[in-house]
């Protein structure tokens, strides 16, 4: 029995994948209420589940699918239903990691791309801004620290990126003053 993922919802209900049983949800107290066998795989001959996922704060699930070989897709996932949403297809890589930040926002990753879905339901794709910033193959993790920055760790090193628009801009600066803008 191979655990992938494990998620605890907003009613403090606990999910978990396996690759024997894909997913298994379970109440608070422990015990056992329903299983969802959302996308499987053959290997070897046997019937695996691949379900790495990720619950916001919203109770939104989000779902890694193992398509097809050559594209592997993010899901949003309805369990009421057994109902899924293409959020993003196409992708080779295998791994996934999420987070969600201060703002609402959800941040998805597969291992070499990364997308920001908003609030408002719009998605941003970071990978090629990442990309050109920073030489990398593989994003190994995603956190926001507590000044609200999304800092997402790869193979090749740290990168920082922006969660909202910068409310000022730049109009003077004066060099070697050690705080940036001065008036």
């Amino acid at each position: 029995l191979e655990l992938t993922t494990i998620q605890i919802d907003t009613s403090g209900g606990v999910w978990w994948s396996t690759t024997t049983k894909g997913m298994q949800k379970f109440s608070p107290s422990g015990k056992w209420i329903s299983e969802a066998k959302i996308d499987s795989f053959i290997f070897s001959g046997a019937t695996l589940y691949h379900n790495e996922f990720f619950i916001d704060s919203r109770n939104r699930f989000f779902v890694y699918a193992r398509n097809k070989p050559e594209d592997h897709q993010i899901w949003r996932y309805f369990p009421e239903s057994g109902k899924k949403e293409v959020l993003q297809g196409g992708m080779k890589e295998f791994t996934f990691t999420a987070a969600e930040d201060s703002w609402g926002n959800v941040w998805l990753t597969n291992e070499s791309g990364i997308i920001q879905l908003q609030p408002d339901g719009s998605i941003v794709d970071f990978t090629e801004p990442t990309r050109r910033a920073l030489d990398y193959n593989n994003i190994l993790s995603i956190f926001e620290d507590r000044t609200n920055s999304v800092w997402i760790g790869t193979d090749g090193g740290l990168l920082k990126l922006p969660v909202r628009k910068q409310f000022f801009d730049r109009y003077f600066s004066k060099k070697n003053t050690g705080w940036g803008n001065t008036m």
